[in-house]
């Protein structure tokens, strides 16, 4: 029974993965699972990459994607030595988290391909998770309590959506559970190994290796019968030696250190996380509109604010006896760790309070931590009020990742303003087609009537209308007039584009007919991208109305 429950707990996990995986994939990136790592068109994507066929999922200017998209860069140029930190938003930070992208990396060379795919890059995530997953369900089980407690952390939103887009978040909290758990044992071989790939993944879990091989450098000095074999004490030191090593490392590559580019991560203690408790229950949570968002956004950080609290409270409670034995001086290097940790997150500042994907991606480990404490034997906590949270945290949290990533509208781009393709005018939304109507087209000549251009015989030969000067990229494209003419020689449409040295090229012309209300098509084949693209409507003698003007991409 015990082994059937340890299973249902990876398959539990299993299983939501995959269905949220298959929401997003059915959902924002329209089948195309590669786009998980959300790429924006805004950073470029590495040469390398780009002959493999990795394509961008938002071309919009004003969208920059996610951060899982440069851990899948890092992990295809681990030493930085290509074009990848040239597309990468902070390569210093950035780099300094080489920890999952280094598994990655080498589960492809397992696997025999010469590069990391987005597959195997979800996948060697997926795999961490998975097993720390069955591992803690096994511990908590030969602790005597549920394995289900591992959970929440597993199917925790911090956890789900850092899997989901590819940041090193959840693999990190795994490396770091496993490694919690290969120490107690007293497997320091693999406890060294995992947590020097966590503090490579986080930067802030280099704390736990440092004050474990504190305690066990203060025990080899004050209690000699208590003292480890060397080999103990190497593998305890060796994280440490890695991450400074890493650390030296980015401070030789990179001009600027990852302390520089941190941005606004830390400030005072709970100062910014209060300011938007206090806003959003007052319904004006910044950055939200008012009403029920700011209320959910006020109500997460109440709920974030409460789990700090129960972790503290179960911290606090462990104590030392009197005649301390190794596992106890764990559970001291635990509850240090895990004070620490908790002080730090207080201290977080706009950057990561703003919204709960910043916040609860970096709190989610802590979630492990209670019961974690609680099973080995040191710390005590309130069931009734721990599960309830818990339960809570879990619902609310996931549910608001399911909104915010899962079960978004496909995410197409063809043609479109904001798509970054054009640069016509603002517009709200990217289209497949533009339509403007006469008298929204510039003019030199005629007047407006209605939704119409005209120009009448009276008029001076002269310009019609003119513009819209828009950016096309390469493609096959089909320009519709709607006008209505009369008399031998009503006029002419031409397209023509910039010519990179202030001029223009021609590239379509046609003579109009006189017709009631009928259309002139143009089809043009663009082999590279058109700047300033300008249709212009001439009118010559006789009557002659613009109705409208489109381009559609085909």
């Amino acid at each position: 029974m015990k082994t059937i429950k340890i299973g249902l707990c990876g398959l539990i996990f299993a299983v939501v993965s995959a269905w949220v995986m298959m929401l997003y994939v059915q959902g924002p990136l329209n089948g195309d699972f590669d786009k998980h790592l959300m790429v924006a068109k805004n950073w470029g994507i590495p040469a390398q990459l780009q002959e493999r066929g990795i394509r961008p999922l938002y071309l919009d200017k004003g969208n920059n994607g996610w951060d899982g998209q440069f851990y899948f860069y890092m992990a295809n140029d681990l030493l930085a030595r290509k074009d990848t930190a040239e597309h990468i938003d902070a390569d210093a930070y950035r780099y300094q988290r080489i920890g999952i992208p280094l598994l990655a990396k080498g589960i492809s060379l397992l696997l025999g391909q010469d590069w990391v795919s987005p597959r195997v890059f979800y996948g060697t995530q997926a795999l961490l998770i998975f097993l720390a997953t069955l591992i803690a369900a096994a511990f908590f089980t030969q602790k005597g309590m549920s394995p289900f407690w591992i959970l929440p952390w597993s199917l925790a939103a911090g956890t789900q959506i850092t899997l989901l887009n590819g940041l090193p978040d959840g693999g990190a909290d795994a490396l770091m559970i496993m490694a919690l758990i290969c120490a107690y044992r007293g497997r320091y071989a693999f406890y060294a190994i995992l947590v020097a790939l966590a503090c490579l993944s986080r930067e802030a879990y280099v704390m736990l290796p440092a004050i474990l091989f504190a305690i066990s450098a203060w025990v080899f000095v004050t209690r000699p019968q208590m003292r480890m074999r060397l080999q103990h004490y190497f593998w305890l030191a060796l994280p440490g030696l890695v991450f400074v090593a890493w650390q030296g490392f980015i401070r030789m590559r990179f001009v600027h250190t990852p302390a520089e580019q941190s941005g606004k991560v830390l400030g005072l203690p709970l100062v910014r996380a209060l300011e938007l408790l206090v806003g959003g229950l007052q319904g004006q949570y910044p950055g939200m509109q008012q009403g029920a968002s700011s209320y959910l956004s006020g109500i997460g950080i109440l709920l974030f604010l409460m789990l700090m609290a129960i972790v503290l409270i179960v911290a606090f409670s462990i104590r030392m006896p009197g005649k301390p034995a190794e596992k106890d001086y764990f559970a001291l290097g635990v509850k240090l760790f895990v004070l620490l940790t908790s002080a730090l997150y207080l201290c977080f500042g706009d950057t990561v309070m703003w919204n709960f994907t910043g916040y609860m991606k970096a709190a989610d480990l802590l979630i492990f931590m209670v019961p974690f404490m609680v099973a080995i034997g040191a710390a005590r906590m309130s069931r009734p009020l721990v599960i309830p949270l818990f339960c809570a945290v879990t619902v609310f949290f996931g549910w608001q990742a399911l909104q915010l990533r899962v079960l978004g509208s496909p995410i197409v781009y063809k043609l479109g303003v904001t798509c970054g393709l054009t640069a016509f005018a603002e517009d709200m939304g990217c289209k497949e087609k533009f339509v403007w109507l006469g008298r929204e087209l510039p003019s030199l000549s005629g007047r407006v009537t209605g939704n119409d251009r005209v120009a009448s015989e009276q008029d001076a030969a002269g310009i019609l209308t003119f513009g819209p000067y828009i950016q096309l990229p390469p493609g096959h494209y089909r320009i519709t007039l709607s006008y209505s003419a009369s008399g031998d020689h009503p006029g002419y449409m031409d397209v023509t584009a910039s010519d990179g040295k202030g001029g223009s090229r021609m590239l379509q012309k046609v003579t109009l007919t006189a017709q009631e209300k009928g259309q002139q098509q143009l089809l043009l084949d663009l082999p590279e991208v058109a700047d300033g693209v300008e249709i212009r409507v001439y009118h010559d003698k006789g009557e002659l109305a613009v109705h409208a003007m489109s381009v559609a991409k085909e």
